[in-house]
């Protein structure tokens, strides 16, 4: 049950990120969708850190260490606020609940660490709002946590992989959609500069023709001329 709430929890936050940031979802974008993403976000992944408080404090390490490398994750005031306002249940979860990790999850756990910590100091078409390679990256990403889900013992870690995986499915969606609809868009701007060069050419056809009809006329006069010339 709660790991789907942590898949939800990843899903939500992923989704609200992208709709604020990219400008092929802004027709799907309205207030009422935001606040709605918003209110699933924080209910599920508090719901699953009073659960497992690993899962909550281990999220927030991972979430600072990201925004370090990466200064615009939480440019705008509500992704701040998320820094701050979740501060709140470290006086709410309960501690005794923390269990320590075995070899495999602390192994795992360290990998986590350094993924979240070199992600944002990858290369800029990683660091684009949608590129190939950043679709490519996210979709081995999370192949990558779905496979390591099943060597996993403790729940906590669990959630947090499995929040891993709904964000990242997210993503690889919405990147998929972004680089057809830039596709799409490439090929109409193609055509329309296709039928704008036949236009033109059409244009200068036009031209020729009614430049030849000018010299000819220009020719008949001047032949009639000759001919009023030879008769006097």
């Amino acid at each position: 049950m709660y790991s789907l709430i942590a898949l939800l929890a990843g899903a939500a936050a992923k989704l609200y990120d992208d709709l604020e940031d990219n400008h092929f979802l802004q027709k799907f974008h309205n207030n009422t969708l935001m606040e709605f993403l918003k209110g699933i976000h924080y209910i599920t992944f508090t719901a699953a850190s009073i659960e497992e408080p690993l899962f909550f404090l281990f999220s927030y390490l991972l979430n600072i260490l990201h925004s370090f490398g990466n200064k615009e994750a939480y440019s705008k005031p509500y992704e701040q606020s998320l820094l701050y306002s979740f501060l709140l249940l470290f006086v709410i979860i309960d501690y005794k609940k923390i269990t320590s990790f075995c070899l495999s999850d602390k192994l795992i756990s360290i990998f986590y660490v350094f993924t979240s910590a070199l992600e944002p100091l990858i290369g800029p078409a990683v660091k684009d709002e949608y590129s190939f390679a950043k679709m490519i990256a996210r979709l081995m990403n999370m192949i990558i946590y779905i496979i390591l889900y099943y060597f996993i013992r403790s729940n906590s870690l669990k959630y947090i992989t499995v929040y891993f995986i709904g964000y990242l499915f997210i993503s690889v969606l919405v990147q998929l959609y972004s680089l057809t609809m830039e596709k799409l868009k490439e090929e109409k701007e193609e055509e329309k500069e296709e039928v704008k060069e036949e236009k033109e050419e059409v244009k200068e056809e036009k031209e020729e023709v009614k430049e030849e009809k000018e010299e000819k006329e220009e020719v008949k006069e001047k032949e009639e001329v000759k001919e009023k010339e030879e008769v006097k």
